[in-house]
């Protein structure tokens, strides 16, 4: 179904312990991707030696197309870039999309051969050109711009976007961020939003309840999780915490059901990055940007696994494990090998969690970290079907003759007799001495 595992789908991979390496299925080819700023590192399956590309923005989110190229975020330069590795250009950017000014792409999908980018819509500080963009992959062009509406006479900011199938029908959905930075200026965001491509309006009541919404995971048709942000502490002496939020799709409408807070902040950090589904159904995983660990605050970033409903708290959340990542885990995803991936920005790391996706033990995990690209911020493991081999073009059949061959050795004596008599009549029987009378003499 789509949707369920959105971040399955969008996972990144990269070299992780020993070298190992996940690939692609036998029919495909592929590559892994990481990216940050000014550059992107593509390793190709079956290829020893990883590839580093120079860019000149800040790439923060990808989203695959067909043929294994991508649709590239640059929050930096307001842009969507459509990256192939194919292609002969160093950068291998073969189209670079100029979006409304402000928009600061931060995600992006492709639907019905479009790429719907989600506008953070940072422009001066203000969240004024929030929103979706459409772009067409195929002519390298923005062909149209959805402005998030005011709300209380105040834009809010986007933070994602995603397509859910629910009861069958996909729809397009916004994670209304509101605008969370400061105390005097703060607005509750709208949670998740529906965004109507027949009327080209958003339905600001899609939600119940207003959510600082950043990530969103999907499990079936009724279930839904939320993680909010909340950047903070925005009042000194006052600590914040990041909150996971479930709800239940109704009529339309999303409730919520249940709420977490995480551990709480007492100094600055941007708070929450993203929600994932667990190994079972009623199972997430959350990353928090927090000091982690240590009173000193040395910036590291955690990973919790929550249960739901479990015999022991039911009808409620209940944090089961924590683990370390890197400093300022800016993306964390499951990837299809059952490993968790951390995109640590400030430090220029990867931080592998093996097998946590697939099954959390009571025990310590196996982890390593590996160094990459400047600032990470996103990984994508590209896998696409190989064109099948052409069949052998059939030989030609020989030809049969007009006449078979058992018919010649029927007519070749009766072909031999009908030669011989005419000469008899021309020439007369063979020792004949006796001369054809001329009509001369016959008169």
């Amino acid at each position: 179904m789509a949707g369920i595992r959105h971040a399955l789908e969008v996972a990144a991979f990269a070299l992780h312990a020993g070298g190992a390496r996940a690939a692609c299925g036998d029919s495909q080819w592929g590559y892994t991707a990481a990216m940050g700023k000014g550059e992107l590192q593509i390793s190709r399956y079956g290829e020893d030696a990883p590839q580093l590309i120079k860019h000149g923005g800040d790439f923060t989110w990808a989203v695959q197309l067909p043929e294994g190229r991508l649709g590239l975020c640059d929050e930096e330069r307001h842009k969507l870039s459509i990256f192939d590795p194919e292609s002969d250009k160093e950068n291998k950017i073969v189209a670079e999309v100029d979006l409304l000014d402000g928009c600061t792409p931060v995600g992006a999908i492709y639907l019905e051969e479009k790429i719907w980018v989600a506008c953070y819509g940072l422009k001066d500080g203000t969240p004024e050109a929030s929103g979706l963009a459409v772009v067409d992959p195929k002519e390298g062009k923005l062909e149209d711009t959805y402005l998030f509406p005011e709300v209380d006479g105040r834009r809010h900011f986007v933070h994602n976007v995603y397509a859910f199938t629910i009861n069958g029908a996909t729809e397009i959905y916004v994670a209304g961020f509101g605008d969370p930075w400061d105390a005097s200026a703060y607005q509750p965001g709208k949670g998740i939003v529906r965004f109507d491509r027949e009327s080209k309006t958003y339905d600001l009541n899609t939600t119940s309840s207003n959510l600082n919404c950043r990530s969103i995971a999907q499990q079936d048709d009724k279930v839904f999780y939320v993680l909010e942000q909340n950047p903070g502490p925005l009042t000194e002496g006052v600590p914040v915490q990041t909150t996971l939020v479930r709800l239940e799709h109704n009529g339309g409408v999303f409730e919520v059901t249940a709420t977490a807070n995480l551990p709480a902040r007492d100094a600055w950090s941007d708070g929450g990055s993203d929600v994932f589904l667990g190994p079972e159904p009623n199972t997430v995983f959350v990353t928090d940007r927090r000091p982690f660990f240590s009173e000193a605050g040395d910036g590291l970033g955690g990973l919790y696994y929550y249960t739901f409903d479990s015999p022991e708290h039911p009808g409620q959340f209940h944090k089961e494990r924590e683990f370390p990542t890197g400093k300022y885990p800016r993306y964390t995803a499951a990837l299809p090998n059952g490993d968790i991936v951390s995109c640590n920005k400030n430090e220029d790391t990867l931080t592998f969690f093996e097998g946590l996706a697939k099954q959390v033990p009571a025990g310590a995990v196996k982890t390593s970290t590996q160094d990459t690209v400047k600032k990470p911020s996103f990984f994508l493991q590209v896998c696409v079907d190989k064109p099948p081999t052409p069949a052998p073009a059939p030989a030609k059949p020989t030809p049969e003759p007009a006449v078979p061959a058992w018919a010649w050795y029927l007519l070749m004596p009766v072909s031999v007799a009908i030669v011989a008599g005419l000469l008899m009549c021309v020439y007369g029987r063979p020792g004949s001495q006796e001369a054809t009378p001329s009509l001369l003499e016959m008169s």
